[in-house]
């Protein structure tokens, strides 16, 4: 990826979901640090939602992802949309 607002906002997600799953990993008791880390990953993902709509008119595919315990494709090969 290129130095875009698309692509820094993209590596912001993904180092907001590593420290997310750090803290998870290290401190799975600590509602506090895992609440506020889950806020940072939360945040970082709306600016790439926003970024993304801005560069290209899509939405976040997150928010159309549906029921996970029934997410079955079309062909009916689970996992597959």
């Amino acid at each position: 990826m290129t130095d875009s607002i698309l692509a820094r906002a993209a590596e912001d997600v993904c180092a907001e979901l590593r420290a997310h799953a750090a803290v998870c990993e290290q401190s799975p008791n600590d509602p506090v640090a895992v609440v506020r880390q889950g806020e940072r990953l939360r945040g970082a993902m709306l600016v790439y939602e926003a970024a993304l709509m801005e560069v290209s008119g899509w939405s976040l595919p997150l928010r159309h992802l549906g029921q996970l315990e029934d997410f079955e494709g079309d062909d009916g090969v689970e996992g597959e949309a």
